[in-house]
Formats: C-alpha cells, sequence, structure tokens
C-alpha cells in the first residue's frame, strides 16, 4: 500500500480511463508527478481531466485512509501490484485499488471462481436451486470459491451455502469497510472472513450504499469469475445486469431455468433463450462446461425419458449424425419457422434434451 495508490483512487477517475493510463505509467507515483501537458500527449487524456490529475488534492483524505485500513487490518489491492485479482485486471474497467478485509489470496492459481447473483426476493424453489449448485460443486473441489454481493436473498443463500459446505466465499459490498449493509448480514460477513474469505470494495471509508455504488458493483462481482450463475430472477434486475457484464467479459453464463409460469425466472428464462446462458439445474453443469470436473467426485446424471412435441421432434430428427449443430441449420432442416423453432428449442433445454453453446450452437445430450 502506498499514499499515491489511495490518492490515485480518491480521484474517483472513470475505472476505464484509469486502466488506460496503467499502459502509459508504470505506478500511481509515476502518474500523479506526471505534467498536464504529458498526460495529455502520452496518454491522450482531455485537458480537464489531466488537469484534474496534476493538481491532485487527494493527499490530505488519502493520509486519513492509510491510518484507517492500518488499524483495521484492511489490505489495499493496488491494480498494477502482484496481489490484484488477475481475473479482474482482464477487465475493461478495473478497480484503481480494492479495500479487502480477509485473508483471501486472489493469486492462488488453484480457486476455481464462481460468482452466484440472483434476486433479493427469492422463492423457496430459488434458494433451493442455489444451495444444491453449491452443494454439488463444494463435493466436486474444494478449490471453488464463491462470489457475491452480500444481499438479501439470493446473495445471502449462496454465501451461507458456501460456508455450510467448506468452501471459500468473497463478498462484493457497496460502500466502505467503515459499515456494513445490510446490516441483518454483519454476522455472516464476520463468517464470510473467519472461514478464510473476504469483503471486497473499491470504495474508501466513509462511503454509503447509494443505488449507483450497487450497479458499479456488479462489474466487480462479474470481473472476479470464471463462472457467473444467475439463481433466480425476475425479467428486471441487477442480476441481469451482472449477467450482461460478465458476458462482456467473456465469461460463462449459468442460469436455472425454474418453471415457466414462474415469473420470478423470467430473467434467468430470457437468458437461457437469448443464448446468453447454459441451462444449469446444478453443480454438475458448471463444472463440466468449466472443465471442473474431472470425475472424481461426480456421478453421472440420469435425464428422464420425456414425450416430445411435434415440433422438438422435429428439431431432434433434424441434428441427424451431428453432435453438434447451429440454429440455423435446425431451422431449416426441420422446416420449422424460426418462431416456432426458438420455442421448441428453449423448452429442450429446460428439459435437458440439448445444451446451447456460445456462437448459437446446439448440442444434442441424448
Amino acid at each position: 500500500m502506498t499514499r499515491d495508490d489511495i490518492a490515485l483512487s480518491l480521484l474517483r477517475l472513470p475505472p476505464a480511463v484509469t486502466v488506460r493510463l496503467w499502459d502509459h505509467y508504470a505506478s500511481a507515483s509515476e502518474l500523479l508527478t506526471a505534467s498536464r501537458d504529458d498526460l495529455m500527449t502520452r496518454a491522450g487524456l482531455p485537458a480537464a481531466l489531466a488537469d484534474r490529475i496534476a493538481s491532485c488534492a487527494t493527499y490530505s483524505a488519502a493520509d486519513s485512509e492509510m491510518e484507517f485500513v492500518r488499524r483495521w487490518g484492511i489490505t489495499t489491492l493496488s491494480y498494477n501490484a502482484d496481489d490484484y485479482p488477475p481475473l479482474l485486471r482482464q477487465t475493461p474497467d478495473a478497480p484503481s485499488l480494492l479495500y479487502v478485509k480477509g485473508d483471501f489470496d486472489f493469486t492462488d492459481r488453484r480457486h476455481l471462481y464462481a460468482g452466484v447473483v440472483g434476486t433479493r426476493r427469492m422463492t423457496p424453489a430459488g434458494e433451493a436451486v442455489v444451495r444444491r449448485v453449491i452443494e454439488e460443486l463444494a463435493a466436486i473441489s474444494k478449490e471453488v470459491v464463491i462470489v457475491s454481493g452480500l444481499a438479501y436473498g439470493i446473495d445471502g443463500v449462496a454465501h451461507r451455502a458456501a460456508l455450510e459446505h467448506g468452501l471459500a466465499t468473497v463478498a462484493v459490498v457497496a460502500h466502505g469497510l467503515d459499515t456494513l449493509y445490510p446490516a441483518q448480514h454483519r454476522d455472516l460477513a464476520r463468517r464470510i472472513i473467519e472461514r478464510g474469505g473476504a469483503l471486497v470494495t473499491e470504495y474508501p471509508s466513509g462511503t454509503s450504499p447509494l443505488p449507483p455504488y450497487f450497479l458499479a458493483r456488479n462489474r466487480i462481482v462479474a470481473g472476479l469469475c470464471e463462472a457467473l450463475f444467475v439463481g433466480e430472477s425476475p425479467a428486471k434486475g441487477g442480476s441481469l445486469v451482472t449477467a450482461d457484464i460478465a458476458d462482456s467479459y467473456g465469461r460463462e453464463i449459468f442460469a436455472a431455468p425454474g418453471r415457466a409460469t414462474d415469473r420470478s425466472f423470467e430473467g434467468c428464462i430470457s437468458l437461457i433463450r437469448s443464448n446468453k446462458a447454459n441451462i444449469c439445474t446444478s453443480g454438475h453443469d458448471i463444472a463440466s462446461v468449466m472443465g471442473w470436473d474431472h470425475g472424481s467426485a461426480t456421478t453421472e446424471r440420469c435425464l428422464p425419458f420425456l414425450s416430445l412435441t411435434e415440433h422438438e421432434q422435429a428439431l431432434y430428427d433434424a441434428f441427424g449424425g451431428d453432435d453438434i449443430i447451429d440454429k440455423e441449420s435446425l431451422v431449416e432442416r426441420s422446416g420449422l419457422s424460426v418462431a416456432d423453432a426458438s420455442e421448441a428449442l428453449t423448452m429442450m433445454q429446460i428439459h435437458g434434451i440439448i445444451k446451447a453453446t456460445k456462437g448459437m450452437m446446439y448440442t444434442r445430450l441424448r
């Protein structure tokens, strides 16, 4: 931790700008001592932004923040430091600095990061599928790390399930570490830290949990993960924002399908229908796609016999001898309209007959 790293973060520059600046400057000290003209010519910054950096007025606040983190045993991770989370550093809008409470090591290459997000207004069905997925991931590998946002509902269940099954879990919060929101999760936060996990934020002490910060927090959840599982989401919500961000980062997305009549799963079904997400009803679904399942702790899942509708049968037959085929070819071979084929393909995914992969490709599972 250096005074310059904290002073730079307190300037609250747009994250994408800070990431670009690291291409031109090796340290926060070099960046903050650069002249206005150098910032404009070398990094291509507009004059107003170059003036703001060159006349950095956050050193006094940085001194106070350094005292706070020392007193409370908080670690700071700078973007260009070796201990910064490697996955997060790959994103185009990574924070310049993270505040971390806990002894979790983000550079341990054995870790397998699974984000779990969902609605605050969860139903018993949503809770059940999240608990099942995490329990099965824990059975597959104790190196799985569950990342979520410590919110009510699915987030809280994800953290608790991880702790119950011996997994480390990381909670990304939208405020400074001098407070905790929601306050009812204070004991949960304590147990996360005690069990080898961590609380993470980009915000300094004194920062209250305001709505824009929750949206910004979502990108950190997405960036820390290799895989993101949406356990339950209605048609609109922060979980879908997180999924969109994760998709833009090239992360693998998974979603629980729920039942077609459950409005609380409409967002999940939309992700699946648009081929942004793989259908997920168990931890094995995530592990097999991610390559985390080496067969040591898994059993093959049996797919129940299902009667196919006329449209589903036409699509099933359209695979012919191919194991994987694109949607356009399926539509052409089946003779169905695009709308009818899309509806049938969605139901076939929900029933575990086929699986969608990126690029509008489909694999027949049986």
